[in-house]
Formats: C-alpha cells, structure tokens, sequence
C-alpha cells in the first residue's frame, strides 16, 4: 500500500508535467514557410531480421526487408533532382541526422511515421493498405503540421512527396 501510495504522489505531480509536453497536431501549411528551411528526408537503410515465428510470415517480412534496402538508394538519388522543385530553402538529411540541422536554422523537417521504419518489421494484417501521414514537424516547438497522406505503395517516390507538399503549399498560399 505504501508503494501505490508512492507511486500515486509521484504521478500527480508530473502529470502537468506530462500534459504540458503533448505535442500539438496543426492541419496545414506553417505561416512561416516561405521564410523558414526545411530538411527532406532520405531513407536509411533498416537491419534485416523478424521476430516473426511463421515461416511463411517470416520470409515475407525479410523480403520487404531487404527490398526496401535496395530501393532506398534509387530514392535517395532522386530525391536530390525532386527537392529541387521545391521553392524555399531546403537541405536533405537523414532521420538519424537531422536534428543538428536546428543550429544551422533549419526550422521543418517533413517528416512521417514511416521513418521508423515499425511497418517493416511484422507481416501487416492481410488485405490492410497502410497510410503514412506527412507532416512538416517545428524543430523549435512540439507542433506537427499535416500535409498529407500516402499509402505504402507510393512512399518510395519521391517526385510525388515533393509535388504533394508544393500542392499544400499552392494551396494555402491561395488562401491566405
């Protein structure tokens, strides 16, 4: 009783603490976009291997595995053509990376879930499309801005990620 009672002090007190650190889903463009640098992503590749017991399950997972190793550095090439269609300051780095980008006033990396890299490592459920929100994330604040959403199948092209984002970005200045 005394540990819960413990435990019962210690969790209210740092629940505002908890509360205060929630991060802050924005829809949209950042207002300060035209005058802020942003990083691009590229893929990194992932360790191979599966804690999946299945056989069948497990040759699957390491095949995505190992396809996205390979693919990765066809992404990677073209991302550097693609980026450059993108109007504002920009730079191109990794997710292991890019966070020492801040001091050199990169304020957004655009940035998704995928870059965990959590979808590679079981079998999906079967019949199951997964879709990776992008959003631009404030390296300076805990907001994350939506922009957009791709499913699996295209989050290897670069030329689109570029052109949906530069899509956002027609659109809100349209609405301003």
């Amino acid at each position: 009783m005394n540990k819960f009672f413990k435990g019962l002090v210690i969790a209210i007190f740092l629940s505002p603490l908890l509360i205060s650190a929630q991060v802050e889903i924005i829809k949209g463009i950042p207002e300060d976009i035209e005058t802020s640098k942003i990083i691009f992503l590229e893929h990194e590749k992932i360790e191979i291997g599966t804690d999946e017991e299945n056989e069948a399950a497990k040759e699957y997972v390491l095949l995505r595995q190992k396809t996205h190793n390979e693919v990765i550095i066809e992404y990677n090439k073209q991302l550097e053509f693609a980026a450059k269609q993108y109007p504002y300051d920009y730079t191109i780095s990794t997710p292991s990376e890019y966070l020492s980008l801040k001091d050199k006033g990169y304020k957004y990396v655009l940035d998704s879930e995928l870059f965990k890299y959590k979808h590679l490592k079981n079998q999906p459920e079967e019949d199951a499309l997964i879709v990776f929100e992008y959003y631009l994330r404030d390296l300076s604040s805990d907001k994350l801005y939506s922009i957009f959403e791709l499913d699996e199948m295209k989050v290897y092209d670069p030329k689109l990620i570029v052109k949906k984002l530069n899509k956002a970005l027609d659109k809100s200045q349209k609405s301003k």
